[in-house]
């Protein structure tokens, strides 16, 4: 049976309107994947589409607006990953498809699954780097400006399909339905969050883009086509009331801008500077051992890795998903160049039956649905009616057809070691040991402790100290002090934490809260 997958389940592309931002402390890099999307920064807006990067500094409030089936990626760099050099200013800068990997593996690092300190970073160095986005000589003319925007969320939805669609022909019902409003409640938001009816917000929006459309040397009767006008006639009269001239007028006035320009021909070649290229792909890097309470599906989008599941490992080549169970350690060494990002999860008493580490192979076209699943599961940039379960889902269901499942264990012992692992994620500081376990459940110590070593790869002692690490490292991102985070693990003193944080991490634990994790603390973020 084919073992490739080819669709991508839940993958709607719809937004309910804007989400909205302003970062506390990390620079955000917001990346038009594939698509478009409008960006709205205090009272400048920015059109992003396939390759634009724009950066905004941390402080500065953003609106995003992602078109129909567009795949945008934000991205965080923090503090210590800019360097010295402080960013002020919002940049907005065009990269390349040679520009992805990096990007991706930034997109990454900001999720904080990957192990390593917070540094430098030569991605933002080099996108810095780059010569601006400029902005075509006709842009610089004349504008005409958009309506203003509405702010609820049903009418928010409405604005951005007409943006996205301003040959849109349907009446108000038909518009109202797509937001499941009255038409009496959807023209009243409009009027009451705009000042217009919605046909005129509808009219001016339709000027406004094809205004922008002639900036980019489309004709009079081609921009007024474009955004759904049937006659030029009609073209003319809506443009003059809204801009107070003829569109000729403004064509024309595009032209002489945009010869005036023009630079004249030197008398000697000039050589301009070549651009800088991405940095070089990270030479490999890896996760810290990780017992998570819930199931995590992983993906190479781009080359290989290492994956120890329990006692197991395996090797996960590009375009494969893997299956991490809950309560079983897990490991990730990534291959130099390799991108591996986590697709989805669900909650520990779900799937049960699937085998811990079964893979599964996504066809090369899933990946733009892919990435847009990744970003709607572990951001708030979410399109609506968006479902975070369903790739891991149909990623089980798959695995069952494909024979990667094994039939769900229901003998008490199993069910005893389930309960185990629930409650110590619960409570880490319970000392119990396995037999104390075994007299408390009446199952004997020898037959818990073979099946708990089967079950996860480990002796019982050494996977709780696993667990505990986990969630010290946690804790410690969430700014609780070593002493809170040791009382709360079962250390007697923050001494006993510290020797063995340090045997497993190589540091102290004052260090890593120091340095010693790089992901980011937005609350964009949802991991």
């Amino acid at each position: 049976m084919d073992t490739t997958m080819t669709t991508v389940p839940g993958t709607e592309t719809q937004f309910a309107g804007p989400t909205t931002f302003t970062n506390a402390h990390d620079t955000a890099a917001l990346w038009a994947h594939s698509g478009t999307a409008t960006v709205r920064t205090g009272t400048e807006r920015h059109l992003l589409t396939t390759g634009t990067v724009l950066l905004v500094p941390p402080g500065v409030p953003y609106s995003i607006y992602p078109g129909p089936e567009s795949t945008i990626v934000p991205i965080a760099f923090t503090p210590e990953s800019q360097g010295s050099t402080p960013f002020a200013h919002t940049l907005s800068i065009t990269v390349g498809p040679e520009w992805h990997t990096a990007l991706l593996h930034q997109f990454a690092l900001s999720l904080g699954y990957l192990r390593g300190p917070a540094r430098t970073n030569t991605l933002f160095e080099a996108l810095r780097a780059k010569r601006p986005t400029k902005p075509h000589p006709r842009t610089a003319a004349a504008a005409v400006s958009s309506p203003k925007l509405p702010f609820s969320p049903e009418a928010r939805f409405i604005a951005a399909h007409l943006i996205a669609h301003p040959e849109h022909e349907g009446d108000v019902r038909s518009l109202a339905s797509l937001a499941n409003l009255s038409s009496r409640a959807l023209q009243q938001q409009f009027a009451d969050e705009t000042g217009l009816a919605i046909g005129q917000w509808h009219t001016a929006t339709r000027v406004s883009i094809a205004a922008q459309l002639m900036t980019e040397g489309l004709l009079v009767k081609d921009a007024a086509a474009r955004v759904g006008f049937s006659t030029l006639a009609g073209f003319t009269k809506a443009f003059s009331a809204r801009t107070g001239m003829l569109p000729s007028t403004y064509r024309s006035r595009l032209d002489e801008a945009a010869e005036a320009t023009q630079p004249r021909t030197p008398s000697v070649t000039l050589h301009t500077p070549a651009e800088q290229p991405p940095p070089a792909p990270h030479q490999g890097c890896s996760t810290w051992s990780r017992i998570n309470p819930f199931h995590v599906l992983l993906w190479a989008y781009r080359g290989g890795a290492r994956v120890t599941v329990g006692s197991r490992e395996q090797r996960l080549t590009e375009g494969e998903a893997v299956w991490l169970p809950a309560g079983i350690a897990n490991t990730l060494d990534l291959e130099p160049g390799a991108i591996v990002l986590p697709l989805g999860s669900l909650p520990a008493a779900q799937c049960t039956d699937i085998e811990p580490g079964a893979t599964l192979g996504f066809a090369r076209s899933c990946e733009p649905a892919l990435l847009r699943t990744i970003v709607a599961n572990y951001t708030r940039l979410a399109p609506r009616h968006h479902s975070r379960s369903l790739i891991a889902k149909h990623f089980a269901d798959h695995a069952r057809e494909t024979k990667r499942s094994r039939h769900a264990q229901q003998h008490p012992t199993q069910r005893a070691i389930d309960r185990i692992i629930a409650h110590t994620h619960q409570n880490p500081g319970d000392d119990r040991t396995l037999a104390a376990w075994s007299d408390e459940l009446c199952i004997e110590a020898g037959v818990l402790g073979t099946t708990f070593a089967l079950r996860t790869g480990q002796h019982f002692a050494d996977w709780r100290v696993g667990l505990r690490m986990t969630l010290a490292r946690e804790h410690l991102e969430g700014r609780w002090s070593v002493e809170e985070t040791a009382r709360k693990l079962g250390y007697a003193h923050p001494s006993g934490l510290s020797k063995v944080f340090r045997k497993e991490h190589g540091m102290p634990p004052g260090s890593y809260q120091r340095s010693g994790w790089h992901h980011s603390r937005e609350t964009w973020i949802t991991r």
